[in-house]
């Protein structure tokens, strides 16, 4: 079972995401050591040593390629088990199984595995597509990227089914309603190939950003009406802006992301980005024909719409 455990698992083997959120990287400098170092680190994380978090994407001559896809689905309990049930659906309509796993806070996943190494961008399109028609949310799925920068590695998922699981009791890190062989003896079988994925890919709709426009001093009064759907995090950061002077995109970043948890349109969230931009950090970029169209790449990286 450990075998067919790191073949559904399977990611870039010199690096390791870590419980605590770091990153480990081998020590080893040939493919060839890298490897045998990251099946070690996964047999440790099934058997009861360090947790182990995989990083999916692996650049190939051909682009960037990986052997499985993740929706981070975290919404409450509740509400995310509803969201997860049913982009498992979608998938089923489509020919994909989708695994549903109790992650390690009040949250699901859902893992779609391959039988071999598809294209990242494929993966990635064909999971925004069924969250799409799930309506589910679709700012946590990963590859959260279709390629990757020099030296980048991207971001990394836990795994479920640590051996020393403290959420075992409430059967979390684990897949619904399956032991550890029951889960990696179906997934293994019911693995897609890429041709099973394309159809579903093909639906996925990139959200469209408006044109950049300028907002005059009614904006504000504009911006109040969506108030009452904005959390209280997002409202906040609105009216207060960034503690530190040095730390304006990171608090920006930070800014973009809260606004796509609120219920807002698009339009209404870029407003409120260019708004808090304009009166909290002009510095970042002073030039509203650079600035802007920095900012909506920036929400639109937030949202998913970057892929």
């Amino acid at each position: 079972m450990t075998d067919t455990f790191i073949t559904l698992f399977q990611g870039n083997p010199a690096v390791i995401g870590t419980e605590e959120g770091g990153c480990d990287r081998s020590p080893h400098k040939t493919t060839a050591d890298h490897m045998a170092w990251w099946v070690t680190q996964m047999q440790q994380h099934l058997n009861g040593g360090p947790q182990a978090g995989v990083y999916p994407m692996v650049q190939t001559p051909d682009g960037f390629v990986v052997h499985w896809g993740c929706i981070d689905v975290d919404e409450g309990e509740e509400a995310s088990l509803i969201h997860a049930s049913n982009i498992v659906t979608v998938l089923r309509k489509f020919g994909v199984t989708g695994w549903i796993e109790r992650s390690r806070s009040k949250g699901y996943h859902v893992w779609v595995f391959a039988q071999d190494w598809v294209p990242a961008q494929l993966m990635r399109h064909a999971l925004l597509a069924a969250a799409q028609i799930a309506q589910a949310p679709t700012r946590e799925i990963n590859p959260k990227q279709s390629t990757l920068a020099d030296g980048a590695v991207g971001n990394y998922v836990r795994l479920p089914y640590p051996g020393d699981n403290p959420g075992a009791d409430e059967r979390r890190r684990m897949v619904v309603d399956h032991t550890l062989d029951e889960f990696v003896t179906a997934a293994h079988a019911s693995a897609v190939g890429a041709p099973t994925l394309e159809p579903l890919a093909a639906l996925y709709k990139a959200p469209q950003l408006v044109t950049a426009k300028s907002f005059g001093s009614g904006s504000v009064s504009r911006a109040k009406s969506a108030r009452r759907r904005m959390s209280g995090l997002a409202w906040h950061m609105y009216t207060n802006g960034c503690g530190r002077q040095d730390d304006r995109s990171e608090w920006l970043w930070a800014f973009s992301r809260e606004l796509t948890k609120c219920d807002l349109s698009l339009s209404e969230a870029q407003e409120f980005l260019y708004e808090a931009h304009d009166q909290h950090a002009p510095k970042w970029d002073h030039r509203a024909d650079r600035g802007r169209p920095q900012l909506d790449r920036m929400l639109a990286k937030a949202s998913g719409a970057v892929s």
